[in-house]
């Protein structure tokens, strides 16, 4: 071991203590005891956490800073520590500083610009704030004419990036097609016809292939007994020997490697096994020989070739997938040869049509994939998003292997042999790998991160920039010549300010009266390295910039100056603190999800030159690191290049840092998109902390903060953290203590949680109910407007002020309650928020111990998962029920169809079996839809069972039909002429009781406040001799309609008796006259309906 493997490590190393403690003693007076250390002069600083969330946590800690502000209170917290969102605003705190310096004279002290900085900021008309509410489209502050600016920066990088990839690619296939010609025993192949060889890969799978098999085979010669070690040597060297020396009989070796394809094709079975069999027993030995030679122990020995048999698989599936692009490559230009300009052109137009619907998704997937974290939602839309990634990535090969063969086959060749253009591809594509065989600016600027990093230098750093006409006042003034944020102006941005340095034009707000100011962002690493950073959950690690230097991971810690890193301005590494889309994303980093996002161009990570000093000399070329944002493979230990990306995706609260420094006192504003309050951010930071320095967070209890407050008013500000916590509620605070080891002393940590008041002003209350999930809206909205943006800020600032009274009595409260309380009950975040009884205001139930947190966890998930599997079936039941309604509504559709287009079938029973079997399966998928709404379920089945009477299926019992049967046929010819003849009053009174006997009466009603009245006129029409068969029902003609998604009928003025036969007439009097006591008007519709069957009569109710 190294001497520099013996030094200690520190989570907070010495010299950075000493380094920051000057920094302190820079920004204010000295300490009042000079006999504390360092470290005992951080511990005892006041520490603000701003957390990320995009515009919304830059827009609500905007509000939080002006409270703090307004009561003189933004003077005390000496550091600030910032991630993503919140690092936007720190940064515009930061740099107001630098703004009234220059704005007051030359000698102004200290304390003097800091007040004048709160003064600015608590205004809410001050222009600083006004230019930040104008501009909360950042992104596109002027509509139409920046998103079109905007997409040509995009399609531009996109491209770009497309075109350096398509270059390698090209270049590979055309070399491919140009070996397949090569290897070709008369000539090149014909594009034109389908005929197919194995191309040149397949040689190289079938080399990998035989490596495998010969690694497997040399692991089971590793054993302890040497003689049966060296029997099985001896057998694989007689077989392997035997198979060339019978090989060598029956074909003759190849005269050039040319006609190698020609040798194999006189192959037979016979011949192939012989040559499989010494490729395999041949190489077995020499590589177990190999491998012991290199090493002592069996175990270490086995394993090294398992790895080598591992490499061999990996590389064998690589060029086998190789191998049938090239070949599917291929066959694609034999098949459509005939098309191939056209074939090119819709493959190019469907690939971009393809890669902009899915970059329209890009973004919301990348912050929806972190959030539903391992649920079973989670999980599928995770898998959904990689296969998606893999086959972009795939079809994106496979159309360059299309245009290279397409190049190869066409009248190109013709002019230009294929040797020829082989060789200039090669020589182009080496050119470009040579130019930028070390330079990474060319994926730093065909990304998004350029246009990212101007517009948010510009929204935030510009406003304290005294060269954009900003008026430096509190009051309201008319600004002119003011430049757009879209316009570049000098002095925006500043270069970081490092110890031992002049600060002029440097950015360093703690010179100024402000705090220190940290910067967190995430070091993407994929890959296990021997330094010990790797951890395959959190795939990258913490790097936080600050005037002292910069902290990576756990221990390491780099002094200012870097050395030969490079150097990056304070608007750059506050854009790559808030990079949350891009193809490293920590823990949801994948070879499918880096692939998506890389092909769609959305990339807005760094890839950031950390130089040489401690680090492997190593240069990533930029085809390697393209190769590593598309495949998501990075591994910043073995170059000198580290992909750089959001804070968030390692620690969201950016609280970590003051974990780290052992601030004693910390305030977090966790602004993280928690729609559902489930702290995973807070919870995140639990775990790391303890994991990482050993520190112990506990959350209050109820309990605990009501002896804490022993009944004061600021009681009411708090709340115990807990799962599925209501968003309204007028306690916006959680306070937590933390236990640093080796220190008796207790710290504490304060949580502000954006909540809404039960009390909100006019404007606040109004967009709350049109924006129901404020204010945990989601991180990939980034355009917001009037209303939204002063909505979040007005949120932070009434927030605020809930925490600059707490803070003015927590000290002495603190101090009193920890030297009575030795331990805290703690919140338990596992059980979710009670239903509140009836006439009570809602209130968070008392939780448990954080220190629980780590076991409760998995539970939580598990439980958490099965919920969310069973609302997704319930919600997939209720969608197929629907669908079921549609298919069901489909076949009483065509029924109906039936009964109106056909005779109808009373007269002949037996000719409707198929359609009293459909409307019977109809009947009973209907009965079996128990996930659709009642009301649905019964307008089907009202119009089920008319369609059964149309269809003749409810007739009346086979004995009535018998008996008039048989009246008829024993009615005389005489009888038969008088009933043409017009009928004596005996003869309609038969004939009337006849049909009343037949009849079927339906009642249509328009809604269910008639349902009574028409319930009232079966029970009259049935005490006057219809029976309950004859009367099937009362049909809500408007329910029905929308059960079939139509528009209702037209209401009635009064009510109408219908007949569809001219000797129905006296039915329908009589139904007039019996049900509805004469107030009816009968209604011949014969002459419109020919099919509808006799003596079916309707009542419409109006």
């Amino acid at each position: 071991m190294s001497e520099k493997d013996k030094t200690p490590a520190y989570y907070f190393d010495p010299r950075q203590a000493q380094a920051e403690a000057d920094c302190l003693d820079q920004r204010q007076s000295p300490p009042t005891q000079p006999e504390q250390t360092p470290e005992q002069r951080i511990s005892d600083s006041l520490g603000l956490a701003l957390s990320g969330g995009g515009i919304r946590s830059a827009t609500f800690n905007l509000g939080l800073l002006q409270a703090l502000a307004a009561q003189g209170k933004l003077k005390d917290f000496a550091y600030l520590s910032t991630v993503s969102g919140g690092g936007y605003i720190g940064s515009f705190l930061g740099r107001l500083f630098h703004r009234a310096q220059e704005e007051n004279p030359a000698g102004t002290p200290t304390p003097d610009l800091v007040a004048d900085v709160e003064r600015k900021l608590a205004s809410d008309e001050a222009p600083i704030i006004r230019w930040l509410r104008d501009n909360g489209r950042y992104l596109a502050p002027h509509g139409a004419h920046d998103r079109l600016f905007a997409a040509a920066i995009y399609l531009r990088n996109m491209l770009s990036v497309h075109a350096f990839l398509g270059v390698i690619l090209f270049s590979a296939f055309i070399l491919l097609a140009w070996l397949r010609a090569w290897l070709s025993p008369d000539s090149p192949p014909d594009m034109g016809t389908w005929n197919y060889s194995p191309g040149p890969v397949w040689g190289g799978v079938m080399v990998l292939m035989a490596g495998f098999l010969a690694s497997a085979w040399a692991y089971w010669m590793i054993r302890r007994d040497r003689r049966v070690a060296w029997l099985q040597v001896v057998i694989a060297v007689g077989l392997g020997v035997g198979a060339l020396w019978l090989l060598s009989n029956d074909v003759g070796g190849p005269s050039s490697i040319r006609s190698l394809a020609t040798w194999w094709q006189g192959w037979g079975p016979r011949d192939s096994a012989l040559l499989l069999v010494a490729t395999i027993a041949l190489p077995a030995p020499l590589i177990a020989l190999a491998v012991r030679w290199s090493s002592t122990t069996q175990a270490r020995i086995r394993n090294r070739l398992s790895k080598l048999l591992s490499c061999l698989l990996t590389a064998t599936l690589a060029l086998t997938g190789l191998a049938l692009l090239d070949d599917l490559a291929l066959a694609c230009v034999q098949l459509f040869e005939k098309d191939t300009a056209n074939l090119s052109l819709f493959g190019a137009g469907a690939t971009g049509a393809l890669l902009a619907g899915l970059r329209a998704l890009a973004e919301r997937l990348s912050v929806g994939v972190g959030k539903l974290g391992s649920s079973g939602s989670g999980l599928a839309l995770k898998g959904l998003v990689g296969v998606a990634g893999v086959l972009l990535l795939l079809l994106v090969a496979f159309g360059w292997g299309v245009a290279a063969y397409a190049v190869a086959g066409s009248q190109v060749v013709e002019q230009l042999p294929l040797g020829t253009l082989t060789l200039a591809a090669t020589v182009i594509l080496l050119l470009m790998l040579y130019l930028y065989r070390s330079n990474l600016d060319f994926l730093n600027l065909s990304s998004l991160h350029q246009f990212y990093a101007a517009r948010l230098t510009r929204a935030y750093l510009g406003a304290g920039n005294s060269r954009r006409s900003i008026a430096w006042t509190e009051k309201p003034v008319h600004s002119r010549n003011q430049p757009p944020v879209s316009d570049v102006v000098e002095g925006d941005d500043l270069s970081l300010w490092i110890s031992g340095t002049r600060p002029t034009d440097t950015y360093a707000p703690h010179l100024r009266g402000g705090p220190l100011h940290l910067i967190n962002v995430n070091v993407n690493q994929t890959r296990y390295s021997s330094t010990g950073n790797f951890q395959p959950d959190r795939k990258g690690w913490n790097l936080a910039v600050g005037p002292a230097g910069l902290n990576l991971g756990r221990t390491y810690w780099q002094d200012a100056p870097w050395q030969d890193a490079e150097a990056l301005s304070l608007g750059c590494w506050v854009s790559i603190s808030g990079a949350a889309f891009s193809t490293g994303a920590g823990p949801r980093t994948s070879l499918g999800f880096s692939a998506l996002l890389g092909l769609l161009g959305v990339r807005l990570g760094y890839w950031w030159h950390a130089g040489q000093e401690n680090r492997p000399k190593c240069t990533l070329t930029t085809a390697q690191a393209l190769l590593a944002e598309l495949t998501g493979n990075f591994n910043p230990d073995g170059t000198n290049y580290w992909y750089l990306s959001d804070g968030g995706h390692f620690e969201n609260t950016a609280a970590y840092e003051l974990i780290r420094r052992r601030l004693k006192r910390i305030v977090v504003a966790d602004c993280g998109a928690d729609l559902e309050y489930g702290f995973e951010d807070i919870a995140n930071l639990v775990l790391k902390a303890r994991i990482d320095f050993d520190a112990e967070i506990e959350f209050f209890s109820d309990a605990d903060l009501d002896t804490l407050w022993n009944g004061t008013p600021w009681r009411r500000c708090f709340f115990a953290p807990q799962l599925g916590l209501p968003k309204t509620g007028d306690a916006p605070l959680a306070l937590a203590r933390v236990h640093y080891p080796d220190d008796p002393e207790y710290g504490w940590l304060l949580v502000v949680k954006p909540r809404l008041p039960t009390e909100l002003p006019t404007d606040l209350a109004r967009y709350a109910a049109i924006a129901p999930d404020f204010p945990q809206q989601s991180t990939a909205d980034q355009f917001y407007d009037e209303a939204q943006w002063e909505s979040t800020r007005k949120l932070g600032r009434l927030l605020g002020d809930h925490l600059v009274d707490s803070l003015s009595a927590l000290d002495v409260a603190w101090a009193t309650y920890i030297a009575g309380q030795p331990a805290v009950e703690g919140a338990d975040w596992t059980r979710p928020v009670a239903s509140p009884a009836p006439g009570t205001e809602e209130a968070p139930k008392q939780a448990g111990v954080a220190k629980l947190l780590a076991l409760y966890t998995p539970l939580v998930i598990a439980l958490w998962t099965g919920f969310e599997f069973y609302s997704n079936y319930q919600k997939s039941q209720a969608a197929a029920a629907e669908d079921k309604v549609k298919f069901v509504l489909a076949r009483l559709d065509r029924l109906e169809e039936q009964a109106t287009r056909k005779p109808y079938c009373a007269a002949v029973p037996v000719s409707c079996p198929t359609a009293a079997a459909q409307l019977s399966i109809a009947e009973n998928e209907v009965t079996a839809l128990d996930r659709i709404k009642d009301d649905k379920a019964r307008a089907l089945l009202d119009i089920s069972t008319k369609l059964r009477t149309q269809l003749g299926l409810d007739r009346p019992e086979p004995s009535s039909i018998v008996s008039i049967a048989s009246q008829m046929a024993s009615a005389s010819p005489t009888a038969s002429t008088s009933t043409r003849q017009e009928p004596s009053p005996p003869q309609e009174e038969q004939r009337l009781q006849e049909a009343i006997e037949q009849a079927l009466v339906y009642v249509q009603i328009y809604g269910e406040e008639t349902r009574d009245v028409a319930q009232d006129v079966i029970t009259r029409l049935q005490a006057a001799g219809l029976k309950s068969t004859q009367t099937p029902g009362i049909e809500n003609v408007t329910r029905s309609a929308q059960a079939r998604g139509r528009k209702p009928p037209d209401r009635f003025a009064r009510v109408t008796v219908i007949y569809y036969h001219p000797e129905d007439r006296k039915l329908a009097e009589w139904i007039v006259r019996s049900g509805l006591e004469g107030k009816g008007y009968p209604l011949d519709l014969s002459r419109a309906y020919k099919n509808v069957r006799s003596h079916l009569v309707e009542i419409w109710l109006p």
